[in-house]
């Protein structure tokens, strides 16, 4: 690796966590759309996992989260609260999360729901982010 002053290091110059498609839902395990098995309660174990692992073993710096974080198939009445609870488990990182809306969130709440509870910044109704890792 090559560090911003043009010198050869073998550390990187930051690192970061990424997760996709956590996909929780209180409801009982089941199937996709497609029929992929699905693990919806279990879900939330493993975001855990991947936090205390962020937070214990690495220096990351930001974590991004691509998206869908709650299920198609979570009850449109538990939307809000599920969303709330998947959204607090990432706060349990020790460092900026930036998440990106997916299509099951969008199946599951408004963009205009969804941009505050992820802290998503919007500027002229576009949702963006803007920063520097280093």
């Amino acid at each position: 690796m090559i560090s911003a002053a043009g010198v050869a290091t073998k550390q990187p110059l930051f690192s970061f966590g990424l997760i996709s498609d956590v996909q929780y839902a209180g409801i009982p395990d089941g199937r996709s759309f497609l029929g992929v098995p699905r693990y919806y309660r279990h879900s939330i174990l493993i975001l855990q996992r991947a936090v205390k692992e962020w937070n214990t073993h690495h220096k990351h710096i930001f974590v991004i989260n691509f998206g869908d974080i709650v299920d198609g198939y979570c009850p449109r009445d538990q939307s809000l609260n599920t969303v709330k609870k998947v959204v607090d488990e990432f706060e349990m990182f020790n460092g900026p999360v930036y998440h990106m809306i997916g299509n099951h969130c969008l199946y599951n709440l408004p963009r205009s729901e969804l941009l505050p509870l992820l802290k998503i910044q919007t500027l002229d109704g576009r949702a963006y982010y803007d920063f520097s890792p280093c």
